[in-house]
């Protein structure tokens, strides 16, 4: 546990102060942010290094009851298992309390100061709640647009959740523009996407070395594997991933890829069992005619030739009803003769 004073440094109002703390005072618990790039962490340390940090990050002071809640809500919210036995207090003398110090908002901006070893220059703010923290970290994150496309629409979607479950009457655009600064179409988007198996959502991560694949590719596929639950002919994640590495290898755009999904749906209808369509070469606009004209043609010879045999039908039908008739009257006799006991 370490001392520490607010005197000397700017008190703004609500009880927050702008400080520059020793960064390894701060915790840092779940973050919205999965990834973080290793070139951007060191552009960034060198430009701190030379210019000094511009934008101060968000810290939070708990008391003990209050980070216990903190914890809980959060564990709640990532499915992650924190314990305040992980961390530490540091005792704030104008407050005669010992407080836990827990980081917001700044992830990036605090890693760079543990680099470089420079103080980090924050907002730290008593008495918050954690609704308010995770407010702040993710609508600080989106409008800045330091997280990365996965990051911001998980993240979103599980606040949301979590959200709405205490709040039954909050809706999506109030939620999306108040906690997000997004549009409610963007949101949207975001919960039809979580409907897919997580394997299909992480597809969307890249790494240091290699871009992850478009969100836009896999919001397409969306439509597909909730029809395929629809009629109980559900997609599994090798399926789906195979269709999604299909369309990236021939660099789909986003028509083509609602195409190809189209035709699989078309497939598990079982509307082209007679007449399946090729799947290992590219689906463009030529392909496509030419199977509709090979479809067209084989559906007019299946026509022709149930006209053709239609005499053939008609007699077999005509030849099975008089074998019915026969066998309903020999039943008819047979119950006469056991009722009237002959």
């Amino acid at each position: 546990m370490a001392n520490f004073s607010l005197k000397q440094n700017e008190h703004k109002p609500e009880n927050i102060f702008l400080v520059k703390m020793d960064p390894n005072l701060i915790s840092v618990l779940q973050q919205s942010r999965t990834f973080m790039s290793e070139e951007a962490l060191l552009e960034l340390s060198s430009s701190i290094k030379s210019e000094g940090q511009h934008d101060a990050g968000d810290v939070y002071g708990f008391t003990k009851e209050e980070a216990l809640n903190y914890i809980r809500e959060l564990n709640d919210l990532w499915d992650t298992n924190h314990s305040l036995s992980d961390f530490s207090t540091h005792f704030v003398e104008e407050k005669q309390d010992n407080f836990y110090f827990f980081l917001v908002a700044g992830h990036r901006r605090l890693q760079a100061c543990k680099r470089i070893k420079f103080s980090y220059l924050c907002k730290l703010a008593f008495g918050k709640t954690f609704e308010q923290g995770i407010k702040r970290q993710l609508s600080e994150n989106m409008i800045r647009e330091q997280l990365s496309q996965f990051d911001a629409v998980t993240s979103a979607v599980s606040f949301w959740v979590k959200t709405k479950r205490k709040n039954p009457k909050l809706t999506l655009k109030q939620f999306s523009e108040e906690y997000l600064g997004k549009s409610i179409s963007w949101l949207s988007s975001a919960i039809r996407f979580s409907r897919l198996p997580l394997a299909i959502q992480e597809m969307m991560k890249g790494t240091e070395t290699e871009k992850g694949v478009n969100y836009s590719i896999l919001l397409a596929f969306v439509s597909l594997y909730d029809y395929s639950i629809l009629i109980n002919k559900t997609l599994d994640e090798e399926s789906l991933i195979t269709f999604v590495n299909h369309c990236v290898t021939h660099k789909y755009n986003f028509k083509k890829v609602k195409e190809f999904c189209l035709i699989k749906k078309q497939e598990l209808d079982g509307q082209t069992e007679m007449f399946p369509l090729p799947t290992n070469q590219e689906i463009n606009k030529s392909s496509l005619e030419k199977i509709r004209k090979e479809r067209v043609q084989d559906m007019t010879n299946a026509v022709s030739y149930i006209n053709a045999t239609g005499g053939i039908r008609k007699y077999i039908t005509k030849k099975c009803e008089q074998k019915a008739e026969k066998v309903v009257d020999l039943i008819r006799k047979e119950d006469f003769d056991l009722t009237s006991g002959r």
